[in-house]
């Protein structure tokens, strides 16, 4: 069709091998090199009764994930993406499953499954701790919410979202972005139910492989619960924990709290400590304060929270204000790798989506720390994609080889290229 600004230009599709996703190159090279898809291969096995399929189930999966680091979340974009050149040379198929494929596929996981896909996204985190040499892990752990519009499985109302839908666990790394382990639940369950077991797995699988790992266990006032307390002394772990506050800890923390003063005209800040015991604790344990008073306030405001560490109460609060970047993975893995989307009406299909969506999460992640230059590894997979995976290509053959060809005017080739001779290096 023709164009109003200049009826001389037409626009119409080509029917040339091009493709507008080149970048992904990038991570087909790093999964390679670490052997993502081996490891997953090995720990991910769906009961496929079809007599030799043309796609197997653990290859529509690595399939998915290129589709996830793509953009494309949805189903149906396997239809365009049929023949596409780079997905075709990532997935090495000479043509991608179709949209059915990839429904039948969710549907055939079971709850096993789902367990063999969050093993695996504890040990892509390992494994990346090692190739890092890394020896400190913090571990946030949090809820998010899926809202769902249909009549799904285990879809419940939510009082504190006042939405329907799904009530996610999840665990993530704040030193890498790693996400640990991730459960999906019904809308109504509560905030921290399943979290000391979810905690003490992910412990007990680095303690075993990485016995000197320094971990710290993080969590909001949700997860203020004497059993995950508990976990983390039993297994020699630090924890710093916000408490929900009370009528008993506001007049403990009023016995010492310092007197306000009141000619500033700044915020006023204060920090002090003590010891508490609540009723359904075994034994006394450390909280800090924070006293926090506006330049408009007359009193202060107390926020307290429960750990095990011998620091300063201010180094304490100023561990635990790091969690806030758990947010920002969590935001990234709904937003950015579509793990949000739960269209099947199958409570355990939904599942599988959720758990795909982040295996490529995790792909991105590993690959971003072990491979990136610091120059882009601090930008979210929303920018890194429009910068670095939508780059427009051509596929082409002469004599043995493949020869993908970039767009001459590709902007970030430079960056492009240190990154693939760095994964390869």
């Amino acid at each position: 069709m023709k164009t109003n600004f200049n009826p001389n230009l037409k626009i119409g599709l080509s029917h040339e091998r091009i493709t507008s996703d080149g970048g992904l190159i990038l991570y087909k090279e790093s999964a390679h090199k670490i052997g993502y898809f081996q490891s997953l291969h090995n720990t991910l096995h769906i009961q496929d009764e079809r007599h030799l399929p043309d796609h197997t189930c653990p290859s529509v999966v690595e399939q998915l994930v290129f589709q996830h680091l793509a953009g494309y979340h949805r189903d149906y974009a396997a239809k365009r993406l049929v023949d596409d050149p780079v997905f075709t040379q990532v997935t090495e198929k000479d043509y991608l499953a179709s949209q059915p494929t990839v429904s039948r596929t969710y549907g055939a996981f079971t709850p096993e499954n789902i367990d063999q896909m969050n093993d695996f996204l504890l040990q892509s985190s390992i494994d990346t701790h090692k190739r890092l040499d890394q020896h400190q892990l913090t571990i946030d752990v949090d809820s998010t919410y899926f809202q769902t519009y249909g009549n799904q499985e285990n879809s419940a109302f939510n009082t504190h979202y006042k939405t329907t839908g799904f009530h996610p666990l999840m665990a993530f790394d704040c030193m890498t972005g790693m996400c640990l382990s991730a459960v999906n639940r019904p809308g109504e369950q509560y905030t921290s139910k399943g979290a000391e077991d979810m905690v003490s797995d992910i412990i007990d699988s680095y303690l075993n492989q990485l016995p000197h790992m320094d971990i710290l266990v993080r969590g909001d006032s949700g997860f203020a619960i004497p059993s995950l307390y508990e976990t983390c002394e039993d297994k020699e772990v630090s924890y710093v924990i916000r408490l929900k506050a009370n009528a008993k800890l506001h007049a403990m923390a009023e016995e010492i709290s310092p007197a306000p003063s009141f000619s500033s005209e700044s915020e006023e800040v204060h920090y002090d400590e003590f010891d508490y015991q609540a009723g359904s604790w075994d034994r006394p344990r450390r909280v800090v304060v924070r006293y926090e008073r506006q330049a408009t306030e007359l009193l202060f405001t107390h926020t307290f929270i429960v750990t095990d560490l011998t620091a300063d109460p201010k180094t304490v609060f100023r561990l635990y204000k790091k969690r806030g970047e758990m947010e920002l993975f969590i935001k990234e893995a709904k937003n950015d790798f579509g793990c949000k989307y739960t269209s099947s009406h199958d409570y355990t299909a939904n599942c599988a989506r959720m758990m795909t969506a982040l295996v490529a999460y995790n792909l991105h992640i590993a690959t971003k720390n072990l491979f990136f230059s610091p120059a882009i590894k601090s930008y979210r997979m929303g920018t890194f994609r429009s910068l670095m995976i939508k780059i427009g290509a051509k596929l082409t053959k002469s004599g043995r080889y493949l020869h993908l060809k970039l767009s001459k005017s590709f902007v970030y080739q430079e960056e492009f290229f240190k990154t693939l001779r760095m994964i390869q290096s």
